[in-house]
């Protein structure tokens, strides 16, 4: 095997393995992202149920400041 080729193999295998790499972070990045959509799935259904619970109260006191005006 002559010096050039086995430069070749090296770069060859450098940029496979660096494609690898770069594959499976983009394969984490887009699980990451998926979490991410459903943690804020979930932190709206919270905030919608905390609306509701909460709706009551804000009427009651929405109606106290009126009466208070």
């Amino acid at each position: 095997m002559t010096q050039s080729s086995s430069i070749w193999n090296y770069v060859d295998d450098k940029f496979y393995s660096t494609h690898n790499e770069i594959r499976d972070l983009y394969d984490k990045v887009n699980e990451l992202s998926t979490h991410m959509m459903i943690i804020d799935r979930r932190v709206q259904e919270l905030n919608d149920l905390l609306v509701k619970k909460d709706a009551p109260k804000r009427k009651a006191s929405v109606k106290k400041e009126h009466s208070n005006a």
